[in-house]
């Protein structure tokens, strides 16, 4: 946890979300805040950054993911990845869910949309017509490639109800 809060305010807030105090900055500028995610990203970690200021914008933009809080500045939302209507720590929790299934519902898509694809565009081709003189008509290759964009927007569609 970075901050710009008192060591007091910090502590107390780090005590009750469980995080040790050893991973607490306290008092922090926005210059010691880009360094303290410039020192994980280098050790290899992904960053993301919460935040609610002005002075949070270059950090925001530094992070792997910057995230603003109901940021009426201009300069912090465009800095952020995304952007927290209500100031509920909860919606960064709720981010970071609707974003994997956003990543497992776009896996999904690609699987069928390939498999679509390998199957049905050969036989489209008529690639089996030599062996069994079978022979799509074009008209029901236009219908499926219709059928597939259809599937996959419902599929996508079905983020709504999360």
């Amino acid at each position: 946890m970075i901050t710009g809060d008192n060591k007091h305010s910090a502590l107390k807030v780090a005590k009750h979300l469980n995080i040790a105090v050893g991973n607490v900055t306290y008092q922090a500028y926005p210059d010691t805040k880009r360094q303290v995610v410039s020192k994980y990203q280098k050790e290899g970690s992904k960053v993301m950054f919460v935040g609610d200021g002005i002075n949070d914008s270059p950090v925001l933009a530094q992070s792997d993911v910057g995230c603003a809080i109901n940021s009426a500045s201009d300069i912090t939302v465009g800095a952020a990845g995304i952007v927290l209507i209500k100031d509920d720590l909860l919606d960064v929790l709720r981010a970071i869910q609707i974003a994997k299934k956003t990543f497992q519902r776009i896996k999904i898509n690609f699987f069928f949309a390939f498999v679509y694809n390998i199957t049905l565009i050969p036989v489209a081709m008529g690639v089996f017509f030599p062996l069994d003189k079978f022979k799509l008509d074009p008209m029901f290759a236009a219908i499926a490639m219709a059928a597939s964009s259809i599937s996959v927007v419902t599929s996508s569609l079905l983020l709504k109800t999360f």
